[in-house]
């Protein structure tokens, strides 16, 4: 019970060692003990349901760290679309494992002590209780509402009227792949590549997480949008469906830069319609998206299936697909910009390119060491491929990159790295004319929207954009004045905010 009890409670817990003794002494005493204890209660199907409720929150929280309701509810209702339950075996089969090693030893238990049907309420209740689904919903309806000054906050960029120049502008989202790994402690050179990149551009190493923003979707919207992505009412009962557009009253990246006559495209191994990616993305301006499908009508069935990787095509593919993204862009009179998101170090189980196996096959990996630099690698080989063709096709035209995180890590079972590294997200621009300046100006997500816009020299005072503002100015974030844990508290029962966002 306590072996089950632990899969439960903590996603960090790894039973593989200990779950095949603790499985050969259940098996015995149901072989040898079973005569000695009293027939169970009826009342042991209300365990055994509570147990089962379990197995969905339990691997979830043990393949990516925590259950995030928020993100739970909005994948619910935006779906997702090609996504299987591949890399996930393992974290079900320990989730499943608990709930029957809990059902079963308290039926041993109650009819050894000739427990009565209350204690088989009572114990059901304890594992409703502990569900880490059920904890994460209680944890934001019980915790008391707080004053908000975040509505007082929201506004939209204000614009100049003419950008004096119109970059190139490139932008990465490296899966999963945060600051941690830039602790040389731990991790040893398998972050030089994006060293090489803040020597030559502005690197933000205080780029927090808060309330929705922790999905990939979330991380995208909350960078190109400066708000998080929260239920339209905050009480887990009304959520997102039936949306005709994706926050359509909100001005994000793709408005903006579509205005000024940019051509946007955006490329990812998924399918485009995951998780509400299409509708975002096709809100705000974005006319060319390509993903899974539009990949297998680019390239031979061959080729696909070597480079699928689960329900996504690998980040090598990927990067080959934007390559030849970015030339056909670069063919055209409009400046442009670029959306390319990758997948590898996606939770525990890690999507390892075919160039870092053994160069045919895609592979899933708990090895997150070789995943992360493996896509570090391949975004270094993308950036310097993309800069040498574009001086070829746009000589004395200025090409920027914006390298960031979409969340931070999901792997619960990444060593620990020193605290000064804890919880910040890569956040790396390059070019612009700033070279090795490390800025530690508090603030998260939100805040890398305002800050791109302020290094595209596209705003005025005071340089802000829904909540966010740039960690280029002065102004403070609001990271600087709450911090996040009551920024969080803040973000989950301001209702007015949340209606505001998703306003028509």
């Amino acid at each position: 019970m306590a072996y089950a009890l632990m899969v439960a409670i903590d996603p960090r817990f790894r039973p593989d060692q200990i779950g095949p003794y603790v499985l050969i002494v259940l098996i015995l005493a149901l072989g040898f003990g079973w005569r000695l204890f009293r027939r169970p209660s009826k009342a042991l199907w209300l365990v055994a349901l509570a147990a089962m409720i379990l197995i969905p929150a339990v691997a979830v929280a043990r393949g990516f760290g925590r259950v995030d309701m928020i993100a739970m509810m909005f994948h619910a209702d935006f779906g997702m679309a090609g996504a299987t339950v591949e890399g996930l075996e393992t974290e079900i089969l320990q989730a499943s494992l608990s709930a029957l090693f809990l059902a079963l030893s308290f039926a041993l238990l109650a009819g050894l002590w000739a427990l009565g049907a209350r204690s088989y309420v009572i114990f059901a209740a304890l594992v409703v209780a502990l569900n880490p689904g059920f904890r994460s919903v209680a944890w934001a309806t019980v915790m008391p509402a707080v004053e908000s000054d975040l509505m007082s906050r929201y506004t939209d960029p204000t614009l100049k009227a003419q950008p004096p120049t119109t970059p190139d502008l490139v932008i990465i989202y490296l899966e999963g792949t945060d600051r941690h790994f830039a602790d040389e402690a731990v991790w040893g050179d398998l972050y030089a590549p994006m060293r090489e990149f803040e020597a030559e551009g502005t690197s933000f190493t205080q780029v927090g997480q808060i309330e929705g923003t922790s999905w990939s979707l979330a991380g995208m919207v909350a960078t190109q949008c400066g708000v998080p992505v929260l239920p339209k009412a905050l009480t887990y009962r009304n959520n997102f469906d039936k949306l005709d557009a994706f926050m359509p009253s909100v001005d994000c990246l793709g408005d903006v830069m579509g205005r000024n006559g940019y051509e946007l495209s955006y490329v990812v191994g998924g399918d485009v319609a995951f998780g509400g990616i299409d509708a975002f993305y096709r809100s705000h301006g974005f006319s060319r998206l390509i993903g899974m499908h539009e990949q297998e009508a680019i390239y031979g069935p061959e080729v696909i299936a070597a480079a699928k990787g689960g329900w996504v095509l690998d980040d090598q593919l990927v990067y080959e697909t934007a390559r030849t993204e970015a030339q056909t862009l670069l063919q055209q009179e409009k400046p442009l910009l670029l959306v390319v998101e990758t997948i590898g170090p996606h939770g525990r189980m890690g999507i390892l390119s075919r160039r870092c196996n053994d160069g045919v096959s895609v592979t899933l990996s708990k090895d997150v060491n070789k995943v992360v630099s493996c896509l570090l690698e391949d975004t270094y080989s993308f950036v310097r491929d993309t800069q040498a063709a574009h001086a070829k096709a746009r000589p004395g035209k200025e090409l920027r990159f914006v390298i960031l995180s979409d969340h931070l890590s999901h792997n619960p079972n990444r060593p620990e790295a020193a605290v000064a590294y804890h919880g910040a997200n890569t956040a790396i621009f390059l070019g612009g004319g700033s070279a090795g300046r490390v800025v530690s100006k508090p603030g998260s997500m939100i805040d890398i929207y305002p800050t791109i816009l302020d290094w595209l020299d596209l705003t005025v005072e005071p340089h802000a954009a829904g909540l966010g503002r740039s960690l280029l100015r002065d102004d403070p974030t609001v990271v600087e004045v709450h911090g996040i844990g009551l920024f969080d508290r803040m973000l989950i029962s301001d209702v007015p905010l949340s209606q505001e966002v998703w306003s028509e």
